[in-house]
């Protein structure tokens, strides 16, 4: 069975969607089978491996419309594959609320190709609406990308809070797989005061790594690359390299 990661923020702009392409890439670099899930509805992560957002078959697809989830597939590399979106999970997440059963509709859809993966990672939309809902239900763990500011590090501890609620209300396994600082400035203090409060309140659920800030991770999509293609020696590339060897390691896959 597939290890099932949704990557969630309550905020936009952390590098959530170049966390689950880079995580995505890493993975399949040492061959393990992975799927990615654009649940997003500004299908960032469908347009980063060059996909059409006027595709006919898409998550919304399955969620909405109840198409076998291996009719939407799409492999974009070797052991990769991508479940695309478009705008159109836009309406899907205005009346998704009013289907039977619907915080469980993803998990439901993914069933049928757990035995297929070594992990899925869902991409899930900022906040908590009906599609992050779907998201945490489908998982049976979460990894927060996070700017190391104080207004983010607050936001953290709401998203924490609510996720909790949630395993309560709906019966949830899902555990926190970490916590992951991204757009770090170590030269900058502020920077290094919050991942030395992160740490301490969070102790090892904080990745020993970190995502610098760079103009690269722009630049890669434009060439129709990931940074790991685009820039190999990055560091950024590797730094998503070791995020990928450490979860392997921890034994999820």
């Amino acid at each position: 069975m597939a290890r099932t990661i949704a990557v969630v923020s309550q905020k936009g702009g952390v590098g959530k969607t170049t966390t689950v392409v880079h995580l995505g890439v890493a993975l399949a670099e040492r061959g393990v089978p992975t799927l990615l899930v654009d649940l997003d509805p500004q299908a960032a992560l469908t347009a980063a491996f060059g996909l059409n957002e006027d595709l006919s078959l898409t998550i919304e697809a399955s969620l909405m419309k109840g198409i076998a989830i291996t009719q939407v597939i799409r492999n974009v590399r070797p052991s990769l594959d991508i479940i695309p979106a478009s705008f159109q999970l836009n309406q899907a997440e205005l009346s998704l609320h009013q289907r039977p059963r619907w915080p469980y509709r993803l998990r439901e859809a993914l069933q049928p190709i757990q035995g297929r993966y070594a992990y899925i990672l869902i991409d899930a939309p900022p906040g908590l609406g009906p599609l992050t809902v779907n998201a945490i239900a489908a998982a049976d763990a979460f990894l927060v990308p996070i700017r190391p500011d104080y207004l983010s590090l607050r936001s953290l501890k709401g998203l924490l809070i609510a996720i909790g609620r949630l395993r309560q209300q709906l019966g949830l396994s899902i555990e926190l797989l970490g916590i992951l600082p991204t757009m770090v400035q170590l030269h900058l203090r502020h920077h290094r005061d919050v991942l030395a409060e992160l740490t301490a309140a969070f102790g090892r659920k904080v990745f020993q790594v970190f995502i610098p800030q760079s103009i690269r991770f722009a630049e890669a999509p434009v060439a129709g690359q990931s940074l790991l293609d685009y820039m190999a020696s990055h560091p950024g590339a590797q730094a998503y390299r070791r995020l990928a060897a450490l979860i392997e390691e921890a034994g999820g896959g």
